[in-house]
């Protein structure tokens, strides 16, 4: 009895609940009925995973202005150049118009000035043009020890103009002592050098172009030289306006070996 009462029960339940879930859904169709198309659009959320889309309004347009556009200003018109004025130019309407014409006026023209480079003067440096000749002699050419000999020297001047203050300078060597001297249209000095050597000055005024000077020196050989040796004796001669000449002798002494014969 229990297990049959229960199962009345049961089926009087379920009978029970089968009317609660027809009416409700009758009501769901109705809701759907009166929601629209798009009720039954919308899908049914999860309450706790999904996100119920509502309706997504349509933007109504929105008028755009319309600009109108703005011509910019014209530009001003710049003044042309005025072009200065032409000398050979005729004036507008000839010479008939009635009227004096205006003259135009010529522009200057700029005339450059020539610089003048100064020129330096210097002094001028006086160049001997020619040079004077001196020749040198001795006599006689075999002498010994303690012999007089002569020195004779030739002086030639052989320019274009005079020669201006001839001097002749001859420093005697030791072996050879001064004995006197004959200078011809001029004169003689002595000196001594710092060594002890003498030296012997000629000099004249002047010596002509294409002329000639003499002057002889006598002049004794020192007993002491030695056999063998050779004396050598240099002199120049210049003069203000002429180049300086050198001229010289060697006088060879006895050799210091006789030769023999047998």
């Amino acid at each position: 009895m229990n297990g049959r009462n229960s199962q009345i029960n049961q089926n009087g339940r379920w009978r029970g609940r089968g009317w609660w879930v027809a009416l409700g859904s009758l009501a769901l169709l109705a809701l759907a009925l009166l929601g629209g198309a798009d009720a039954w659009a919308a899908p049914v959320a999860d309450r706790m995973n999904q996100t119920v889309p509502g309706r997504t309004p349509t933007p109504q347009p929105t008028d755009v202005p319309t600009v109108t556009p703005t011509s910019p200003p014209a530009p001003t018109d710049a003044p042309p150049p005025t072009n200065p004025p032409d000398p050979t130019a005729t004036p507008a309407g000839g010479s008939s118009g009635g009227g004096s014409a205006a003259t135009a006026t010529p522009l200057p023209t700029n005339t450059p000035t020539a610089v003048t480079t100064p020129t330096a003067t210097g002094t001028a440096t006086a160049v001997p043009g020619f040079g004077l000749v001196l020749q040198m002699a001795i006599s006689p050419t075999l002498t010994l020890q303690g012999s007089e000999v002569a020195l004779r020297f030739v002086i030639t001047n052989p320019g274009t103009v005079a020669a201006v203050n001839v001097q002749l300078r001859d420093e005697l060597p030791k072996s050879l002592i001064l004995v006197g001297s004959s200078v011809n249209g001029g004169k003689a000095t002595v000196e001594k050098s710092g060594t002890g050597a003498t030296i012997l000055l000629l000099s004249w005024p002047s010596l002509a172009a294409g002329a000639k000077i003499e002057a002889t020196v006598r002049v004794k050989i020192a007993a002491n030289t030695p056999n063998g040796a050779v004396i050598d004796n240099l002199a120049v001669a210049w003069a203000d306006n002429a180049a300086i000449y050198t001229a010289g002798i060697s006088l060879g002494m006895p050799p210091a070996l006789l030769p023999t014969f047998d």
